[in-house]
């Protein structure tokens, strides 16, 4: 997809999709933020993190993606402009319809581990483990727990790699509502290797794992990793649970 702004952005977005209407005199506005990607038959449907539900038009899907569609991509941020006469609001959010989408970026997802898969995938040696500079967010939304982190990356012929951000779940079955989620940062280099560079990095990770952790109630969650402090929010089970579609 066409990108159009760095992950940092999301950060600076902070004006609710409500007073983006309010405040805007205009017919056309504009909106920026992070979504799941669904479909209702042979329409996309795109869950935002901030109870906004938008149907984008085909026109401008095929036109950002060449015709291609989002395929298997499941996680993305959107650059759109909506109508404001085709907005409905309801209790599940602010519904818009034909969107016109004017630029993207996929989010990288993968599953959250359980100690006994990382283990055996070797992604928790301490070779591999590197320390993170700050973990900027982390939330849950439409069935993905999001993590924003900064830190180092490594180069090979001149070309930036991208590092891999792995969350592992750990959970004692006699505590109900409790759980860690240990972050592991990898390079893919050698520690002795001087970074090319730093700047954040975003995943979202199916939180359909979380859903294993004893309980019915909101799930108290300490996220550690190397480098910072441990980051402690409280998930709700309903963000866990993906929209129909997706």
């Amino acid at each position: 997809m066409k990108k159009f702004l760095s992950f940092a952005g999301f950060l600076m977005v902070l004006a609710s999709f409500v007073s983006c209407l309010n405040d805007d005199e205009d017919s056309v506005n504009s909106y920026y933020g992070m979504f799941t990607i669904g479909k209702q038959g042979d329409t996309y449907v795109l869950y935002g993190d901030r109870n906004v539900i938008a149907y984008p038009t085909a026109a401008s899907v095929s036109n950002l993606t060449s015709g291609k569609g989002f395929g298997e991509n499941k996680r993305a941020e959107f650059y759109f402009e909506y109508d404001r006469t085709k907005v409905e609001e309801t209790d599940k959010g602010s519904i818009v319809r034909e969107v016109e989408l004017r630029g993207g970026q996929y989010i990288q997802t993968l599953p959250i581990k359980l100690p006994a898969e990382a283990e055996a995938e070797n992604i928790n040696v301490a070779d591999s483990i590197f320390p993170i500079s700050r973990m900027d967010q982390v939330w849950t939304a439409n069935g993905y727990l999001n993590a924003i982190v900064t830190g180092n990356y490594s180069a090979k012929d001149m070309k930036g790699i991208r590092p891999t951000v792995n969350m592992v779940l750990e959970y004692n079955e006699s505590e109900q509502n409790t759980a860690i989620l240990r972050l592991l940062y990898n390079r893919h280099s050698s520690k002795t290797e001087s970074a090319a560079g730093s700047t954040q990095f975003i995943t979202s990770y199916d939180a359909k794992t979380l859903l294993q952790v004893p309980g019915s109630d909101s799930i108290n969650v300490t996220v550690l990793a190397d480098g910072t402090d441990p980051l402690k929010i409280k998930v709700a089970r309903r963000d866990l649970m993906k929209p129909s579609g997706v």
